[in-house]
């Protein structure tokens, strides 16, 4: 079962799962992409942060996303999406420290989903990790709405 801690105010909403980390990264040092704070070591963490501004919509991904969290997130990304007003989706992964092939499936599933809509969707700032498993899957000459290399 997967447990669920979310949070809201008017510009931000976090939610982070308590879930199994491949590599639990000791000494990690995450801030809040928008406040600057220091963020706890995520560990076995997956930390989504999200902030709205006007119709754009921008989705931090903090940590790893592995078969573990893979459906969690999809869900919880088009849940995001399907707020009202959202017209334009950016999907920040720089901070993604591990993303397997279910991980990069979830990504892409939610950008489809956005696009199914008429919305905008990019991902972009791909860290390490995902930019090796989008690479490595023989998707990168597919490179619709991604900004490969930019971390």
């Amino acid at each position: 079962m997967v447990s669920v801690e979310c949070t809201h105010d008017a510009a931000r909403s976090t939610i982070v799962w308590p879930l199994r980390s491949p590599a639990g990264a000791p000494g990690l040092s995450v801030r809040d992409p928008w406040s600057g704070d220091a963020l706890a070591d995520p560990g076995p963490w997956l930390h989504v942060a999200s902030r709205r501004d006007g119709t754009e919509l921008t989705i931090t991904l903090i940590g790893d996303i592995d078969v573990a969290n893979a459906d969690d997130l999809g869900g919880q990304i088009r849940g995001l999406m399907a707020a009202d007003g959202v017209q334009d989706v950016v999907m920040d992964l720089a901070q993604v420290d591990f993303c397997d092939g279910a991980g990069l499936r979830a990504l892409l599933s939610a950008q489809r989903w956005a696009l199914s809509r008429a919305l905008g969707c990019r991902l972009v700032r791909l860290s390490p990790a995902v930019t090796y498993v989008w690479r490595s899957s023989g998707m990168a000459g597919f490179a619709v709405g991604i900004e490969l290399g930019t971390v």
